[in-house]
Formats: structure tokens, sequence, C-alpha cells
């Protein structure tokens, strides 16, 4: 059997995504000029994974996306940002990689989206 491989990846959310409450608990120091992030890990390719968001995906369970990437989402995912990381070998280190990568982007000043961010202002 083959083992289950995870992936981390960066999709392109819109400029106006800065603007609302939920970014800015987040990302209280965001730049506006800078590009709006969203950070997550699949056990799906990236260009797949950001699909299933683009376009509301869902299964029998319900659905498969995020709120945010689907609302806010644009066709484009950020490569160079997170290619060098990936397949990752566990579900933990791609949990870990996904807080380590979008920390690391709002660090630079982005307004990054993710799961595993925490909170600034609660």
């Amino acid at each position: 059997m083959k083992k289950k491989q995870y992936y981390v990846y960066v999709g392109q959310l819109k400029k106006d995504f800065a603007k609302t409450k939920k970014a800015k608990k987040k990302n209280p120091n965001a730049d506006p000029n800078k590009s709006c992030l969203y950070v997550g890990y699949s056990d799906k390719p990236p260009r797949e994974r950001w699909n299933q968001h683009l376009n509301r995906a869902r299964n029998k369970k319900g659905p498969l996306f995020s709120k945010v990437a689907a609302k806010w989402g644009e066709n484009y995912i950020h490569w160079k940002k997170f290619d060098e990381y990936n397949p990752i070998k566990t579900k933990s280190l791609a949990e870990r990689l996904e807080k380590k990568i979008a920390i690391k982007y709002r660090d630079k000043r982005f307004t990054v989206w993710s799961d595993k961010l925490p909170y600034i202002n609660k």
C-alpha cells in the first residue's frame, strides 16, 4: 500500500479580504499594499486542493472547502512560497509547516488566512 503524502500550499486571496474583521483579527499589522494569502495543507496536490476551495467542492460528508478561500480565493497559487516543502511524509509535519509558513508571511506583513494561524486580537 502506498503511504499517504501531504502538501502545503499558498493560494491568492482578493485584496479586499484584508479589509474584513476576520482578516484584521489575525493580521493587525498587515500592509494593505501586499497580497492576501491563504495557507493550507492537504493530502491532495496543491492545484487540486485549491480548486476544491474555489469550486466549493462537497462530498457525502459535506463541504470540502474553506469559506474564506471559497469567497475570497483567486485562481492563482504561489508555487515559490511552498514548493520546496512538498511532498511531506506526515500529517503532523504538514500541519506544523502550514503554521510556520502562515506566520512567516504574516511577519512579512502580508494578510494571511490559515486555520493554524493564531488570532492576535480576539
